[in-house]
C-alpha cells in the first residue's frame, strides 16, 4: 500500500517543480485508483521499520517519475542506458550478500527479468514520459498491480479473491477514466488553438 503511494507523491512533485496542473476529475481518477490500491493491499498491522521503507519507496519513485519526465523534455532516450547503469551500481554487491543461485537453470529467467521486464520496461517509460503529464504515466504504471495478479493466475494457477478481482477492476477503470479526461483536455486545447 505505501509503496503504491508513488502515484500521488509524482502528482504532487509535478505541481511543485514543473507546475503541472491537476483537474478535480483527474484528482477523482487517482483518488479512485487508490482506493483499488487499499483494497488490493489492505494495511496490515506490521513493524514501523517495513511501513517506512515502504513508504520511503513510493516517494522516491514519485520523485524519480517526476523529475524523469522533467529530464526527458531536453534529453534523449540515452536516459535509459544511464539509469539502469547507475542501478547497477547500487546492486553489484547483491550476489556477495544473497548468493547467486544456479544461473544456468535460472538464465531463462534472469533474460527475461533483465532484457524485457527491466531493460523494456525502462525504454518505454522513457519514450512515454515525453508524451504525456506525469500524473497519467503514474497511473498507468499502476496497472502492473492488476495485472501481477493477472499473470499469476493465469500463468501459475494462483488463486484471485473477490476483493482482489474488484480492487483491479477498480484501477483499471480509473485508469480508462483518466485516459478519458486527459483525451478531451487535449481536443479541446487543439480545438481552441485552431480557434486562433
Amino acid at each position: 500500500l505505501f509503496s503504491s503511494s508513488y502515484a500521488i507523491w509524482a502528482v504532487i512533485f509535478a505541481w511543485l517543480f514543473m507546475k503541472e496542473t491537476l483537474t478535480k476529475k483527474e484528482f477523482f481518477a487517482i483518488a479512485s485508483g487508490m482506493m483499488g490500491i487499499i483494497l488490493l493491499n489492505p494495511f496490515e498491522k506490521s513493524n514501523l521499520f517495513g511501513n517506512l521503507l515502504a513508504l520511503g519507496c513510493g516517494l522516491s519513485y514519485g520523485l524519480y517519475l517526476a523529475f524523469l519526465r522533467k529530464e526527458l523534455k531536453t534529453s534523449t532516450l540515452s536516459s535509459a542506458i544511464w539509469i539502469l547503469a547507475f542501478s547497477s551500481v547500487f546492486l553489484i554487491f547483491a550476489p556477495f550478500t544473497f548468493g547467486v543461485g544456479n544461473i544456468i537453470v535460472n538464465i531463462k529467467w534472469l533474460l527475461l527479468l533483465g532484457i524485457l521486464c527491466t531493460g523494456l520496461a525502462q525504454l518505454m517509460l522513457n519514450i512515454g514520459l515525453q508524451h504525456i503529464k506525469t500524473d497519467r504515466a503514474s497511473m498507468i504504471i499502476l496497472l502492473g498491480l492488476p495485472l501481477a495478479w493477472f499473470f499469476g493466475w493465469f500463468f501459475f494457477l494462483e488463486n484471485i479473491s473477490w476483493r482482489t478481482l474488484f480492487g483491479g477492476v477498480i484501477i483499471i477503470a480509473s485508469v480508462l477514466y483518466l485516459e478519458v479526461i486527459s483525451k478531451r483536455r487535449s481536443e479541446e486545447h487543439t480545438s481552441e488553438l485552431q480557434s486562433h
